[in-house]
Formats: C-alpha cells, sequence, structure tokens
C-alpha cells in the first residue's frame, strides 16, 4: 500500500508505532522511504501547529483542487484473488449514487451509529448518508458487538438507524433482540443473512424496517438494496434491486448471459 501511494509519511500513535518501520518500507525488492508522524508523542502537536517556514495564504490556494464527479475519492484495499493487496479506486460520482438510492429512506434529523471499522468499507455509507441530508453519525468510543452497548448508545444518543455485518445482527438477535425495537431502521450486509435470525424481529411489537445491501468493494458498498420481510415463511432472503444507475447481470462460466431460471454468477 505504501508503495503504491508512495507515501512520504505515516500517520500513527505510539501504541501502533512500535509495529512499525521507523523509516522505509520494504515491499517484495522495493523500498519506500517513508518516516512516522506519531501523533500522541510529546512534541508533535506543537511541530503540527507551528506554521512552516515560507508558507503563505498564496501557496496554499495554489494546493486547493476542485471535486469532479470523476475524482478519485478513496482507493480501498481487498485481499485479491492473488493474495496480494488490491487498491480499488472510488470515484465521487459512485459514492454520490449511492447517497441518492438510499435517500428516500432516510430522515433529516436522522442519527446513525457507526458499528463497522474504519478499514471496511461500509464506513461510506455509514459516514455519507447522514452527513449528507442533514442528519447526525454517532462515532462511538468502543466497539459494537454486544447488544448491551449497542442498546446502551442508542438510547442515550437516540439512534435511529444502524448498518450490521449479518454475522453481527444474528449475533445481537440470538442476545437480545428487543435492542432493535428502539431503531428504525436496520441495513445487514456482507455475507448471507440468517433468516431465522430475521424472523425473531416478528416477535417485536415494533420491528424496524430491516434492508438487505449487497455489493463488492468495486461497486462502493452496495451494489443492490431490498426489503426483508420478517414472515418465518419466507425460504430465501432476496438480494433486492440494483441502485439507481447501476445495472446486473447473471452469467454463466464463460460469462454469457445465463437464461431466465438458469444459475449462474452475478
Amino acid at each position: 500500500m505504501l508503495e503504491d501511494a508512495r507515501a512520504g509519511w505515516v500517520i500513527t500513535t505510539r501504541s501502533a508505532s512500535d509495529r512499525l518501520p521507523s523509516s522505509g518500507c520494504a515491499q517484495d525488492t522495493a523500498t519506500v522511504s517513508t518516516d512516522l508522524l506519531v501523533l500522541n508523542r510529546s512534541g508533535t502537536v506543537t511541530v503540527i501547529a507551528a506554521p512552516a517556514p515560507g508558507l503563505d495564504d498564496r501557496l496554499l490556494e495554489d494546493r486547493l483542487v476542485s471535486a469532479n464527479p470523476v475524482g478519485l475519492a478513496y482507493i480501498i484495499y481487498t485481499s485479491g484473488s492473488t493474495g496480494r493487496p488490491k487498491g480499488i479506486n472510488v470515484q465521487h460520482k459512485a459514492i454520490t449514487a449511492l447517497m441518492h438510492h438510499v435517500y428516500p429512506s432516510v430522515r433529516k434529523d436522522g442519527r446513525l451509529l457507526q458499528t463497522g471499522h474504519p478499514v471496511f468499507d461500509a464506513v461510506t455509507f455509514e459516514y455519507w448518508l447522514p452527513l449528507c441530508f442533514g442528519g447526525s453519525l454517532i462515532l462511538p468510543q468502543d466497539q459494537m458487538l454486544q447488544a448491551s452497548t449497542i442498546r446502551e448508545a442508542a438510547g442515550s444518543c437516540l439512534i435511529d438507524t444502524l448498518w450490521l455485518t449479518s454475522g453481527l445482527f444474528s449475533s445481537i438477535v440470538k442476545q437480545d433482540v428487543t435492542v432493535f425495537s428502539v431503531v428504525r431502521m436496520v441495513l445487514v450486509g456482507g455475507d448471507f443473512i440468517d433468516r431465522k435470525a430475521v424472523a425473531q424481529l416478528n416477535t417485536l411489537d415494533q420491528p424496524p424496517v430491516l434492508l438487505n445491501g449487497y455489493g463488492p468493494t468495486e461497486t462502493t458498498t452496495f451494489a443492490v438494496v431490498g426489503p426483508i420481510p420478517f414472515s418465518r415463511a419466507v425460504d430465501t432472503i432476496l438480494l433486492g434491486k440494483p441502485l439507481m444507475n447501476v445495472r446486473i447481470a447473471i452469467v454463466d462460466s464463460v460469462i454469457n448471459l445465463a437464461p431466465i431460471g438458469v444459475c449462474g454468477e452475478l
């Protein structure tokens, strides 16, 4: 990752800096010259706060770059099919398309609790959804892995929207399904969703709106989104429909379109 970015600096903390080289980063046969900036080390804040010599307002203006739809918003790495990390380039227009698709289900005064890890591409949804439409993003100090911590955060911060991986969703249902009675909307994704866990929400007096979001990293978090019914009679949880301006196809082993009713790859 450092080699791809040609990064001159790595920003870190003291607890993590011991696991990083002090300078230079070997990647196969290449070496990238990289220095560490340890944020909570004595003197670092003073150095950052001090104005750089020779830096004036004109130079700062020269550094400003106008954003455009095809401009690069972020690069996120996947493991890649070969095991070597692969950087995925995501443009601003892809994030905008995702936000506008889910906008109708969002309240302008909505409050979303971040549950995803910052290196997971779901944070694109978690960060930008509330901020684009006048809502609030709640950043917890601790990981939200237990029903009790989610309930406490939802109650104290008036959370109405959650995004959960399918595994965490099932875990929270088993711990305390009533947690979901205090939120308005829950979006689940990242893997197969346990229909038995979904059916448990049918026991609530006021169950939330439940959505299934699916898509690889290359499609900017989600490619398809759809509602999930709570009925125990549902044998299969459908993926939903493509996002606006997104088309999906089911193909066979040689990438030809599969006929209707024939299994294939999405």
